[in-house]
């Protein structure tokens, strides 16, 4: 059970820089921005899980949605920590009473 998480973790820990990278591609050539890549970010990251699970382990490919979960979910993190504290949404400004 260790094994199979140790596993799983380092598959996540690869994956999240391709869903990084792949969800800023999409975001410089398609129309998807705003609150929207985060979503996507997942998306991609459970798809690329699954394919990996398809790919090098049939039987846990369950196992291998999860950890491209956890991919999706740490990019999305990257990508965040990445634009840093000063950036501001409009929708974050236009709600901002001061």
């Amino acid at each position: 059970m260790n094994d199979q998480m140790l596993k799983l973790l380092a598959v996540a820990t690869v994956l999240a820089p391709v869903v990084s990278g792949i969800v800023q591609i999409m975001k410089k050539y398609t129309i998807a921005e705003g609150k929207l890549l985060p979503v996507l970010g997942v998306f991609c990251g459970i798809v690329i899980g699954g394919l990996w699970g398809v790919s090098f382990a049939p039987n846990e490919v369950i196992a291998y949605l999860w950890s491209g979960l956890i991919a999706g979910l740490a990019s999305v993190g990257v990508f965040e920590l990445a634009k840093g504290p000063e950036t501001v949404d409009k929708d974050d400004q236009e709600n901002n009473i001061q």
